[in-house]
């Protein structure tokens, strides 16, 4: 699948865009965010509730004066995502890896196809002290950006990748520091801020996925007739024909050996549904593979 990407308002000779977050009071002249690459339910695949996984920000120099800020920030992108997408999100702790090992990780233990890597930076307080105590401390301008990638782990692939800033907002540093997991945080101006940029990295992610086909796993075999683990609640109909998928052990290039960890799908053909519960499927299959327990599913365009 081609790597997702929006179109940058200029030049720019990065690998990734940086989207910058809507202000918080907007004006004509303020900054906006590029319009996404397509709106939520204009493609068939839109019916179909997608699972991720979701790792918890990581954010390498974390502020002194909030708490928490790295869960507070994925929890609220988590909410955004059920919210506005309808997505099933699962929390993953923080990783600080750049490649695709702890996509396919999680592939591997737990069958999620999805998970989405979040990093952050430039959080840090600039406040300082006033030369004059009874002062306290200057408000200077607070922001801080995100690093988003999506990764398939089933193929080993990055989907789509983007970084995201917040808006500034002049806040002196919190005294005494403050829970980014509580309410009176996400009241405050640059917990505001914050809200907004994880509404803008929940908009990217859904907008990235929402078109994409659902997927699944064979967790039973009976002969020609296969449960799956995706159901009704996940948007599948009677009328559906999901296919059945494996895959491959990992890919290299012949002569290169340190490429990140690759692998291919083979279509086994495609089932027919015959019995539909909550959160799992019984499919009848006519082809002339050996359908195992693990093998991939997919239903949609």
């Amino acid at each position: 699948m081609a790597l997702l990407t929006t179109a940058l308002p200029i030049l720019s000779s990065a690998a990734t865009q940086r989207l910058p977050a809507l202000p918080l009071e907007q004006t004509s002249d303020a900054p906006t965010a590029p319009e996404p690459t397509r709106e939520a339910g204009t493609c068939a695949n839109h019916r179909f509730v997608k699972t991720v996984a979701l790792s918890r920000v990581w954010i390498p120099s974390a502020p002194a004066d909030i708490l928490n800020l790295g869960s507070g920030l994925s929890e609220a992108v988590a909410t955004d995502l059920n919210r506005e997408f309808g997505f099933r999100t699962t929390l993953v702790p923080a990783t600080r890896a750049r490649d695709n090992a702890p996509a396919i990780g999680t592939f591997t233990r737990t069958g999620q196809i999805y998970f989405i890597r979040i990093s952050g930076h430039d959080f840090l307080a600039t406040g300082h002290d006033s030369a004059w105590s009874f002062l306290g401390p200057s408000a200077d301008p607070r922001s801080g950006t995100i690093d988003i990638s999506i990764d398939n782990g089933a193929k080993g692939i990055e989907v789509a990748h983007t970084e995201i800033a917040a808006e500034s907002v002049r806040i002196a540093p919190y005294q005494p520091p403050i829970d980014a997991r509580g309410r009176p945080f996400w009241s405050s101006t640059y917990g505001q801020s914050l809200q907004q940029l994880a509404e803008h990295a929940a908009r990217f992610i859904g907008q990235s996925l929402d078109c994409e086909p659902l997927t699944g796993q064979v967790i039973r075999v009976d002969g020609r007739e296969i449960t799956i683990n995706r159901g009704a609640d996940d948007g599948l109909r009677l009328s559906d024909r999901p296919l059945l998928l494996r895959r491959s052990d990992p890919v290299s290039l012949l002569g290169q050996e340190t490429l990140p960890e690759r692998h291919t799908l083979e279509s086994l053909g495609a089932a027919d549904i015959v019995h539909l519960s909550h959160h799992t499927a019984m499919l009848r299959y006519p082809g002339n593979h050996i359908v195992q327990i693990g093998d991939l599913v997919q239903a949609g365009e």
